[in-house]
């Protein structure tokens, strides 16, 4: 897997890193996808947005296979899904640009990602860091990503027993503490997107 941030100019070390820390990257097991949001990078923040917020997503899938599919992504639902031109590139590549209107109601992230498909059926995958845009606050947690992640925090806890040093399976033990606490008002529907 690879993992890719936007540096903008010469490219150093420096700038690939602060790309990765400020959100401008995709992650990929072979496509390459770039995108831009508004025109602007992946890892944009807009705040103050309104609810008819509209964000154009559009960018270049490239891949040395055809893609199967681009999808735009909106708090984890696609809600868009793009035929590929599959376009032939000059070197030999797939090129699929895209280009998509989505209109949001609230506070959301969106990111695209798009797939391939080998003909041993195995899929590969390229998947942009989001923006946020905020109309009514932050993002909060849908009541399936909560129950997830106390899921996944208790079978880690239960799958390391006798492997992992007592401070080490804390961490574990306190982040599932912590994050039953909080359920309460999390699925209150003030707070929660359903």
């Amino acid at each position: 897997m690879l993992f890719r941030s936007e540096v903008p100019g010469e490219f150093t070390y420096e700038g690939w890193i602060r790309g990765l820390d400020a959100g401008r990257s995709f992650v990929t097991t072979g496509p390459m996808l770039f995108a831009k949001f508004n025109d602007q990078p992946a890892g944009t923040i807009l705040r103050e947005a309104r609810p008819g917020q509209t964000v154009r997503v559009r960018g270049t899938a490239e891949n040395l296979r055809p893609l199967d599919r681009v999808e735009i992504i909106v708090n984890g639902d696609v809600v868009r899904t793009v035929v590929p031109a599959n376009q032939p590139g000059p070197d030999g590549s797939f090129v699929s640009p895209y280009d998509e209107t989505v209109t949001l109601p609230h506070s959301a992230w969106v990111a695209v990602r798009c797939f391939d498909k080998a003909k041993d059926g195995r899929e590969r995958f390229a998947h942009t860091a989001p923006i946020h845009v905020e109309i009514d606050g932050p993002i909060r947690p849908r009541r399936r990503e909560v129950q997830h992640f106390i899921e996944r925090m208790a079978h880690e806890i239960q799958r390391n027993q006798g492997v992992l040093e007592p401070a080490e399976l804390a961490e574990y033990e306190h982040a599932l503490e912590r994050s039953e606490e909080h359920t309460s008002e999390l699925q209150s529907p003030c707070n929660l997107v359903c």
